[in-house]
């Protein structure tokens, strides 16, 4: 009895069966929705270094990235690639909008390919 225990655990553990147990345990807790909040500068025009309007609040929330505040390149953006330095928002007029760690804050730029412009626009964020 004990020996044809010990083969069963042993037979048992040796597969492959244990990682798709924890796999499926893994799989099946449900995912959290993860947002944060964040205090920018005012926006800058990398050509000419102008600051545009005033200091506002920028919110990442379930592949969503929205600004709040007068002067705005855009209202939201809907996350289309995560990369581990960068996530990549692309909004429904034709805007690119990355945001980046850079050091303790976060650096946001929009890129406006769909226009006639030869310039983005950037600011630099604290979490709040």
């Amino acid at each position: 009895m004990g020996l044809n225990l010990y083969n069963f655990f042993r037979t048992f553990l040796s597969s492959k069966c244990i990682l798709r147990i924890v796999f499926s345990v893994i799989l099946s807790i449900p995912s959290v929705g993860y947002g944060e909040n964040f205090l920018c500068r005012p926006w800058s025009n990398v050509v000419t270094g102008i600051e545009i309007g005033d200091s506002f609040t920028s919110q990442i929330e379930d592949g969503t990235i929205s600004f709040l505040g007068e002067q705005r390149p855009l209202a939201f953006a809907q996350l289309i690639y995560s990369h581990p330095l960068n996530d990549i928002f692309m909004a429904a007029s034709g805007e690119i909008v990355t945001a980046g760690f850079e050091g303790q804050r976060v650096r946001i730029n929009v890129y406006f390919p769909n226009k006639e412009v030869r310039f983005f626009v950037t600011a630099s964020c604290s979490r709040v």
